[in-house]
């Protein structure tokens, strides 16, 4: 059997959202997976299934010249060892530095841009430094799948792309498993949900601070709060706001469908994205949408059909948006998540994506 190579920079994500992708590959191919072991159930979870585990620690935050040739080093040895027939590679390192040794040793290797990082819009030297980068690496790779048109304008602006790319939408939802739930009816409170890491850049202090102010104003709102903290200043400032009630901070977990199906909107202010996954599943399940108006957001939502858009960043904007959707009649809202589910149906099936990578890797 053939041997594929997967480089991750985790094994959370790689497993929450290429699961289906893996399982297709394992009938025809033997896996390794080179990730960080940040989820040692998820790691059983991968070797249960039969593929290879090899632990490779990977930064994802910043740039650290010592830690970043080691990992370059890593990669080498891996490719020298293993002799994928494939190398597969999601999120920003993994993809350059394990592509980088790909292209060394004449490897047919698949890039997958989920996004390029806050970093890539500030135009310094960082910025330059990874678009020349990904120049090199792009340009002897066999496709290169690109989650959002936004990442497209600006990859093709630098010259980066031959011919040789797809633009997927995201890694596609799993319609199976995020099946269509029935409305929830509203008793007393609007109950509206924002899952994501908890980090300034997801735009956790806009939500926030509105839902601090909508609740001063007595409106008869709830808001779940889940994702694990990724900055310390937020442990004291979520306790702070769940001791004063103004949200029901759950914390991570590992199945969201639960509190989905309870929830009646989903809110999501991130500064940047690839494809909203969260926002994928959330449509998926039936839930109207309000999302700041960036790539990998905008995508989802037709305005004032399953959702609404508003300026990153703009509290003001996010405020009326909410005051918009609580004002609305049960039937529309209901109506907001049925378009919704259609919408996913329609655009974003991870089925679809799987046959496009199955298309490029045999």
């Amino acid at each position: 059997m053939k041997k594929i190579l997967i480089c991750s920079n985790s094994c959370i994500g790689l497993y929450k959202f290429r699961l289906e992708l893996i399982e297709e590959l394992l009938k025809k191919s033997e896996i390794v997976i080179s990730t960080p072991f940040d989820d040692k159930d998820i790691i059983n979870k991968l070797k249960n299934l039969g593929c290879k585990l090899i632990e490779t620690s990977v930064d994802g935050r910043g740039m650290n010249p010592i830690k970043d040739f080691f990992l370059l080093l890593k990669y080498f040895f891996i490719i020298l060892k293993e002799k994928p027939f494939t190398i597969l590679t999601y999120t920003i390192k993994p993809n350059l530095y394990a592509n980088i040794i790909s292209r060394l040793f004449r490897k047919k290797y698949i890039i997958t841009i989920t996004g390029l990082g806050e970093a890539i819009y500030h135009k310094n030297l960082l910025s330059k430094i990874l678009l020349k980068l990904y120049k090199f690496v792009g340009k002897k790779a066999k496709c290169i799948f690109i989650q959002n048109e936004d990442i497209l304008g600006i990859l093709e602006k630098a010259k980066v792309l031959n011919n040789n790319y797809q633009l997927v939408k995201g890694s596609g939802v799993n319609l199976h498993k995020f099946y269509y739930n029935e409305y929830p009816e509203i008793t007393k409170n609007i109950t509206f949900i924002c899952i994501a890491r908890i980090l300034r850049i997801k735009g956790i202090d806009e939500i926030l601070n509105v839902f601090k102010k909508l609740k001063n104003e007595k409106y008869n709102i709830e808001l779940l709060v889940l994702g694990s903290i990724g900055e310390k200043k937020y442990e004291t400032i979520l306790s702070e706001y769940q001791k004063k009630g103004i949200i029901n901070y759950v914390g991570g977990v590992s199945d969201v469908k639960i509190y989905l199906k309870s929830s009646h909107c989903l809110v999501h202010a991130a500064h940047s994205e690839g494809m909203s996954n969260v926002m994928l599943e959330a449509a998926a399940i039936g839930l109207p949408l309000i999302a700041s108006n960036i790539p990998g957001c905008k995508e989802i939502i037709e305005n004032q059909k399953n959702g609404y858009t508003f300026t990153v960043g703009n509290e003001k904007e996010l405020y009326d948006k909410i005051i918009n959707f609580i004002n609305l009649p049960y039937i529309e809202k209901k109506n907001m998540g049925l378009f919704s589910r259609k919408k996913v149906e329609k655009e974003f099936d991870r089925d679809i994506v799987i046959k496009n990578y199955l298309e490029q890797i045999f």
